[in-house]
């Protein structure tokens, strides 16, 4: 279960930062994409949300270290670390 809580965790994340991100793009096609895929999150997220209840297993914590640079609106860097900030 230790992929399917990580998929969870990190799509939540994901979630939150998405609407942040579409407010800073000046591109309009752009901004529709971040929206459709934060919709597909969300689906994502209530299909994962059902299946943990049905299998009545855990959903975990949030992984931090990658909340923090999902927060930030970073991305990785190649090998670990903090990233660089999206445009």
């Amino acid at each position: 279960m230790l992929v399917a809580n990580e998929i969870y965790s990190a799509e939540r994340q994901i979630s939150r930062a998405l609407p942040r991100l579409a407010k800073r793009v000046s591109s309009d096609s752009l901004r529709e994409m971040l929206d459709e895929r934060r919709e597909h999150g969300t689906s994502l997220i209530e299909r994962i949300d059902e299946a943990f209840e049905k299998m009545q297993v855990s959903k975990g914590r949030q992984k931090e270290c990658r909340r923090r640079g999902i927060d930030r609106g970073h991305r990785p860097a190649r090998g670990g670390g903090e990233g660089r900030p999206h445009a």
